[in-house]
């Protein structure tokens, strides 16, 4: 399952774009009727970061950002371990353990212990 959240017009619009190139297709970034593999994909997001003028990002930082904001929106840990396809809840919580800011982490502390 892949989970796209577009905030933007223009994330919608390219998101469209390619759902008419591709309206059968079962990925969302295809080449040739095959998925892309994360290389491809990756190399061709460094060169359009690079046209536009912003780092360089790959799509694991994407993953992890992506689940990151979803887990501090109110999405369980659980559920996103689902939608990562980790297999164990460790791993998941391994990717999100540094998103919490140190005031947040101090605040929920003080909650807990008075």
């Amino acid at each position: 399952m892949v989970i796209f959240i577009c905030h933007t017009e223009g994330a919608k619009q390219v998101l469209k774009r390619i759902k008419n190139i591709n309206p059968n297709g079962e990925f969302i970034l295809m080449n040739e009727g095959r998925q892309l593999t994360t290389i491809t994909f990756n190399r061709h997001l460094k060169a359009y970061c690079n046209v536009v003028g912003i780092e360089p990002r790959n799509s694991h930082k994407i993953r992890f950002t992506l689940a990151s904001l979803l887990y501090k929106n109110g999405v369980p840990a659980t559920t996103l371990q689902r939608l990562l396809g980790h297999s164990t809840l460790a791993m998941t919580l391994h990717y999100l353990r540094d998103i919490t800011p140190e005031e947040d982490k101090f605040n929920a502390m003080k909650s807990v212990l008075g």
